[in-house]
């Protein structure tokens, strides 16, 4: 674009907010849509790249059968999600159970072929109850709300993850186009080993470092008491403000320029992750829905929706099938990679997920058919605010300020459908409850991936309320923990003494957005 383009923009939007969802590729959630739509660029009229009905791609499973890809995706995963972990996604993208992938170059195998989905679910530590659920897609029937915005407003279908990994890796590349070298989810044993006991670190920061240097105001609303960009160097407690505040706050003068958000992760210390709104497999899809309406209408009803770009995406593809393969052409950040443990080269990159851009002053039922990952949204704030790149991978990427066409803003729907009903029961297990169930189940059980980053969350949260003198002791509290059961009693401790906190993060949100918004006006 132009530099009396971005003038343009510049000139129009001035507030850009992020919701990311989870584990869920583009296919599973949109490949079925059929939306057709004009190609943004150009004036041709096409199909979303989804599913072909009439030809479905399928996976071998173990015994050599095809299993097509088909409609009906369960709303709720009852006890088994697909793997997503770095060593998984080289089987899915390979269809090759012992892939062929060299630690020593860190280059990802070629000839990807996306045949592996179905044979790493059945090689799970647990057998699968049902392999063809990994080749299953909602129809929009089932996910209505997703395809109401992905009609009316831009469906990117080449937005892919960050890297061919998991939850973590492809989240701080939203914040930070980069994860240090972490290709895998934290394991309590590679946190101490890395030093992160004042949250992970990248060379040049991340996005809300960057933003505060140039004095711009920025905010996280978090739906739970442990969001992961907590374990973000230079984040605490008080920089992130409870979700149920987002409609009072967006109504005030001062928003923040960049605003993004976490969803509720649900019943992850149970490792169910049931009752949130993250649209983790192991939770109701619907709920995630009622989420996606909740902040597109509060947004479209508040007073900076004119001035504003929304974007809904999802960290990474959770294991479910998707039949584009990713490109490898992916520029490595450049910056250290102090966490990596496959030394990957970060040229591949991830599956495709969902992702659509939201605003009134840009054309209705646009298709973005340009590559973007997760680093796109820094590159896209980075150009809208002047504010410089933080790696190479950021620099490099497309970023979405041309679709802002319009000189007026158009009419858009105030609210949208209602989510499907799942009929799916609702668990209202209370923490102490949730403590109680682990230990009835197995006292025993290990501390996976998935609960291991959020216990390096608590043990950050322990080092922000620990006095001087316990400080320094605090680090060893993640030595103590080898079981699920002493995880959540450490994090349910930690929950306890944080619990008063949130009663004055209205007072302190207001604070920040007044001094922000004095320091920062001539940008913003």
């Amino acid at each position: 674009m132009t530099a009396e383009q971005l003038q343009l923009v510049q000139n129009k939007i001035k507030h850009v907010i992020v919701l990311m969802l989870e584990n869920r590729s583009f296919d599973h959630m949109l490949g079925l849509a059929e939306i057709t739509g004009k190609i943004a660029g150009s004036n041709k009229v096409e199909k979303i790249d989804g599913i072909d009905k009439e030809n479905p791609p399928f996976n071998n499973d173990v015994s050599g059968n095809p299993i097509y890809f088909s409609d009906m995706a369960p709303f709720v995963l009852d006890d088994l999600e697909p793997g997503h972990e770095f060593q998984d996604v080289l089987v899915q993208l390979t269809g090759n159970l012992h892939p062929s992938y060299d630690q020593t170059t860190g280059i990802y195998p070629s000839g990807l072929n996306n045949k592996g989905f179905v044979i790493n679910f059945q090689n799970q530590k647990k057998p699968a109850p049902d392999p063809s659920v990994v080749m299953k897609g909602f129809s929009p029937e089932q996910v209505p709300v997703i395809n109401q915005l992905a009609n009316e407003f831009v469906v990117c279908d080449r937005w892919f993850s960050s890297i061919p990994g998991p939850t973590w890796p492809n989240r701080f590349f939203v914040h930070a186009a980069s994860s240090g070298g972490l290709d895998q989810s934290p394991t309590l044993p590679s946190i101490l080993e890395a030093d992160t006991f004042f949250g992970y670190h990248f060379d040049k920061g991340s996005i809300f470092k960057c933003l505060s240097e140039h004095r711009l105001n920025w905010a996280i609303y978090a739906g739970n008491k442990f969001p992961q960009s907590l374990a973000l160097k230079g984040i605490r407690s008080n920089d992130i403000f409870d979700f149920k505040d987002l409609k009072k706050d967006i109504q005030q003068p001062g928003f923040p320029a960049y605003t993004f958000i976490e969803p509720d992760y649900g019943h992850f210390l149970l490792g169910n992750y049931k009752n949130g709104n993250s649209q983790h497999p192991l939770d109701d899809v619907t709920s995630g829905e009622k989420l996606i309406k909740e902040v597109y209408e509060t947004i479209r009803n508040s007073p900076i929706w004119e001035q504003t770009i929304f974007i809904l995406t999802y960290d990474e593809h959770g294991g479910f099938y998707d039949h584009v393969v990713p490109p490898s052409d992916a520029v490595d950040p450049g910056d250290s990679k102090y966490y990596s443990k496959n030394n990957f080269n970060f040229r591949q990159y991830g599956l495709r997920v969902p992702a659509i851009i939201v605003s009134p002053l840009i054309e209705r039922n646009l298709i973005d058919r340009r590559i973007y990952d997760h680093s796109s949204i820094l590159a896209s704030l980075e150009k809208l605010f002047d504010i410089g790149n933080l790696t190479q991978r950021d620099f490099s990427a497309n970023n979405f300020l041309d679709l802002v066409t319009l000189e007026n803003p158009r009419q858009t729907p105030r609210t949208l459908v209602a989510p499907a009903d799942s009929h799916q029961p609702k668990d209202i297990k209370t923490s102490t409850q949730e403590l109680d169930s682990a230990k009835i189940v197995n006292p025993n059980e290990e501390v996976d991936s998935s609960l291991a980053g959020f216990v390096h969350v608590a043990n950050l949260m322990h080092m922000e309320i620990a006095s001087p003198a316990q400080r320094k002791l605090v680090p060893q509290k993640l030595n103590e923990i080898d079981n699920r059961v002493a995880a959540l009693t450490y994090m349910s401790n930690i929950k306890q003494s944080l619990d008063p906190i949130p009663s004055h993060i209205p007072f302190l949100n207001s604070i920040k957005i007044f001094f922000t918004r004095i320091f920062s006006k001539n940008k913003a």
